[in-house]
């Protein structure tokens, strides 16, 4: 089973640290979660998410060198794990992966996005909480690959674990 974490669910929905590093924590918590049904599948992402906002002045790439040395080992185990998944450079939109597909979500393209990828592969998005859009448990998009006719998808959307 693929995992791809959902790069447009990060909208600087944190007003403060503390809620970016409580907002990290939850997606390290999937992470984990999930790590015992992987299969040895990597966990996937779009090549923007390091540059996406956490918070309105603090982005996930600035997150995790903030918190790569952090004296809070928590803290220090998410960066580095988020670090590594950053520098495998398995990223959705660069293997070619969705250059012969469209997909759309809430009538806007999010073709060459992380939730194409898990249309595709298929696959399940992890998304980061409190996101008004990434909040309901399945994904409903329209998806088309090649000549085939465009039709309506379900992917299944992780931003907790129960």
């Amino acid at each position: 089973m693929h995992f791809l974490i959902n790069e447009l669910s990060f909208i600087g929905q944190a007003s403060n640290n503390y809620e970016a590093d409580e907002l990290m924590k939850h997606i390290f918590q999937i992470i984990t979660e999930i790590s015992v049904i992987q299969n040895g599948d990597p966990i996937q992402t779009h090549s923007s998410f390091a540059s996406q906002n956490i918070s309105s002045e603090l982005t996930v790439s600035q997150w995790i060198f903030e918190n790569k040395n952090s004296k809070n080992s928590e803290q220090q185990k998410i960066a580095m794990i988020l670090l590594r998944l950053l520098s495998k450079g398995l990223f959705v939109d660069v293997q070619n992966l969705l250059n012969d597909c469209k997909c759309h979500y809430q009538n806007i393209d999010v073709t060459s996005s992380s939730l194409a990828g898990a249309v595709k592969l298929p696959g399940i998005l992890i998304s980061l909480q409190n996101n008004p859009d990434f909040v309901t448990e399945n994904i409903e998009v329209e998806f088309q690959e090649g000549t085939n006719d465009l039709e309506n998808r379900t992917v299944k959307n992780l931003t907790q674990i129960t």
